[in-house]
């Protein structure tokens, strides 16, 4: 059974909430077509600190990606961020995270 994926596209102008555009909250994959919206219930200040690797239920909440639809993606391997089965477990690398989500990060690593 193929899994197609379907898009639709709003033509409206963006609705203007906190300061910020609708559409700056849109995270978008490789084809333009739009995956999730970024939560407004983490700030990239909890997402830095949440350490070098995290759950994925953690990593979709930052993204802003239903958890159902998340973890059919992370199964397909479809994520914009990497993600690794430990067990039966999915981990995410937080610098990872913070790359997909083009929030700088500050930590150096260490050898």
């Amino acid at each position: 059974m193929s899994m197609t994926r379907h898009f639709c596209v709003d033509k409206r102008e963006p609705t203007v909430f906190h300061g910020h555009r609708e559409s700056d909250s849109l995270i978008h994959d490789d084809k333009g077509g739009v995956m999730g919206r970024r939560s407004m219930g983490m700030t990239t200040e909890e997402i830095k600190a949440l350490g070098t690797v995290t759950d994925l239920r953690t990593a979709l909440k930052a993204a802003g990606i239903g958890t159902t639809y998340g973890y059919r993606m992370a199964a397909a391997n479809e994520l914009p961020f990497p993600v690794r089965r430990v067990g039966r477990q999915y981990r995410v690398p937080v610098a990872g995270l913070l790359k997909a989500l083009e929030i700088e990060n500050d930590t150096k690593a260490t050898a």
